[in-house]
């Protein structure tokens, strides 16, 4: 791994989350009611939420590999922005995961 291309992972590390937030924001479908959706308006929103996990989990892993170049190329470009973006992926996987393992409110 070249010192550019760990500079690109940790600039994707904390791009990934605001990409995940536009796809959320724009589309704004992520949230049907099961018991009145129909299967197209169910399948969209699954199929946003694939990406936007995928957004996450490629923010996290591109932040850990940058954050591992950081032993090798020193901090400078790289460890800021890897570290925020690894944390912002983190939190946000972690809340994620809360709200689908959490019992719903009745």
């Amino acid at each position: 791994m070249t010192r550019s291309t760990a500079v690109t992972l940790a600039r994707i590390s904390w791009t990934a989350p605001l990409a995940a937030f536009l796809i959320n924001m724009f589309l704004r479908r992520s949230h049907v009611d099961p018991a009145t959706a129909t299967d197209y308006e169910l399948g969209r929103a699954q199929g946003q939420a694939c990406v936007v996990y995928l957004c996450y989990i490629t923010g996290l892993i591109s932040g850990l590999a940058a954050l591992r170049a950081v032993k090798q190329y020193g901090p400078a470009g790289i460890s800021i922005p890897a570290g925020i973006g690894t944390i912002l992926n983190t939190a946000m996987l972690a809340v994620s995961m809360l709200a689908i393992l959490l019992p719903k409110a009745a």
